[in-house]
């Protein structure tokens, strides 16, 4: 893999980020030079911040740990020798330096130490630039004539992320106290990612409002980080959020438990009890799986949106609510309109604001702030507090899988790799551990070659046989296969897997 690959650039842009998120600024540019130098023969970088107002140049880093400053006048010969090019704002290389090395100006002993002295070719990147002051990066070879206007370009994509980090910290911070960068915290995954921008400017728009949304993409995409940041910015923050899995709830009771009952209304029935929509009086319902909803309930819920009235289950007495619905599915609802599994005009009520969530996939460039983001929640919660050193190679790995999973997925995998880094020490070289069925078993898959349905049989049964056939709630089968109830208990009969009260 060499530059001129846009995988290798993608993946080390994603690496040049991640190692300032974990290690500081220091650490992506050291980590920068480890990436690009088997490719081109880049030997030195170095920041350096110029301020045009005042005149001034700041040292901010050098690899090559034997060369630094304080602040240099521009005017001084020195200020100028570091400076070399008047372009300071914008992109430049000059492949041969020997024209300021016969400098008489620059020939003298007191600028001996000066980087230019050292090499034979510069490029130089503006990182970023303000109205009176350009942050400057460096690129220094002892080669000649290596630098081109592809070079420059792959260089400029792979920074850009970097850049965007620091923009808003960079210039808001003591110059002096650059090394002590910080970012946010993460906290918020839709922010995070700049894939979502678009998605969190609508959230912005709806949520105040009082208008139904319906979330769609596929399990694991942050379909309820959607709907709590819908909740967060409503007017109803302070009111009630609910939320119910419809996937989850045996068909027969979920009507009870949205609606409420009265007692006797079935058997088991002893009390009367109010349903979620009461509970969720003057707040918010996220209706998780709406597509799992069984078509009696569909009915149901459908008067409830369209006669803001409830009814409980054995009783005629309508009762007014006043509930804001959130919905959220990762099927083909118009496909399932068509299958007649779903109401149409159930489909309509919902969709008034549509929101759709791309897989990770789809949306590559969210990865990087996304490990940042778990890196810090997890390493927290497993108390590590030892710098986890991220290669580029490893993140070339996360760049070019792909993540059926997708978030979720993605967080399991880094809580898995820390706990394992920790149980074999994190001075090793930090590996990502993927899930099972995509990388623990490869010998058992190259010497048996089951069937993807044979492969499927045997994952399931493990995950039951582990969980002792427990298939819903905390900790069961149906949590750590990512998948509903429902979804499994269907699976599990195609593939004649029965519960064990009903083996023979």
């Amino acid at each position: 893999m060499n530059i001129s690959n846009e995988n290798f650039v993608d993946s080390s842009a994603m690496a040049c980020l991640i190692l300032y998120k974990t290690n500081g600024l220091h650490g992506a540019i050291d980590g920068l030079l480890n990436i690009i130098e088997k490719d081109i023969a880049i030997s030195r970088i170095n920041l350096i911040l110029v301020s045009h107002n005042n005149r001034r140049v700041l040292h901010i880093y050098d690899t090559d740990k034997t060369y630094s400053f304080d602040t240099i006048s521009l005017n001084d010969k020195e200020g100028v020798a570091i400076i070399l090019s008047e372009k300071k704002d914008e992109a430049v290389y000059m492949n041969n330096l020997d024209s300021f090395k016969h400098e008489p100006s620059f020939a003298i002993p007191e600028l001996a130490h000066i980087p230019f002295w050292k090499h034979n070719s510069l490029l130089r990147v503006p990182l970023l630039k303000t109205e009176s002051d350009t942050l400057l990066i460096n690129f220094w070879s002892n080669k000649y004539n290596i630098f081109t206007d592809d070079i420059l370009h792959k260089l400029e994509k792979i920074l850009s992320p970097l850049a965007n980090e620091i923009r808003d910290v960079f210039f808001l911070t003591e110059k002096h106290n650059y090394t002590n960068f910080t970012v946010s915290s993460g906290e918020d995954k839709l922010k995070l990612c700049p894939e979502l921008n678009d998605i969190y400017e609508n959230i912005k728009i709806v949520a105040p409002t009082l208008s139904t949304v319906l979330i769609m993409g596929e399990t694991g995409t942050g379909k309820e980080a959607v709907a709590d940041s819908i909740y967060e910015l409503s007017n109803r923050r302070d009111k009630p959020f609910l939320k119910i899995n419809c996937g989850a709830m045996a068909p027969g009771l979920l009507t009870s438990e949205l609606f409420g009952h009265e007692r006797g209304a079935f058997t088991g029935a002893v009390s009367s009890r109010k349903g979620y929509f009461e509970q969720a009086s003057g707040g918010t319902l996220f209706l998780d799986e709406i597509g799992e909803m069984p078509l009696e309930a569909q009915i149901h819920l459908l008067r409830v949106i369209e006669k803001k009235y409830i009814t409980h289950v054995g009783d005629h007495k309508a009762i007014p609510i006043d509930v804001r619905i959130i919905a959220a599915t990762q099927d083909d609802l118009m496909q399932k309109v068509k299958q007649g599994k779903f109401r149409k005009d159930l489909w309509f009520r919902l969709s008034v604001f549509p929101i759709l969530l791309k897989p990770l996939r789809e949306r590559k460039a969210d990865i990087p702030y996304l490990v940042n983001h778990f890196l810090r929640l997890k390493m927290k919660t497993l108390n590590i507090n030892t710098p986890v050193n991220i290669t580029q190679e490893e993140m070339s790995r996360l760049y070019n899988y792909n993540w059926p999973g997708n978030v979720r997925e993605l967080e399991f995998v880094i809580e898995r790799s820390l706990i394992l880094s920790k149980k074999n020490s994190l001075k090793s070289k930090f590996k990502f551990h993927f899930m099972p069925l995509e990388n623990t078993n490869e010998d058992f898959m190259e010497k048996e070659w089951p069937t993807l349905l044979e492969y499927e049989y045997r994952y399931i049964k493990k995950v039951l046989d582990k969980t002792g056939y427990k298939l819903t709630g905390p900790n069961s089968a149906s949590e750590i296969l990512n998948i509903n109830y429902m979804t499994l208990r269907s699976r599990m009969k195609e593939m004649g897997l029965l519960m064990p009260r009903q083996k023979k």
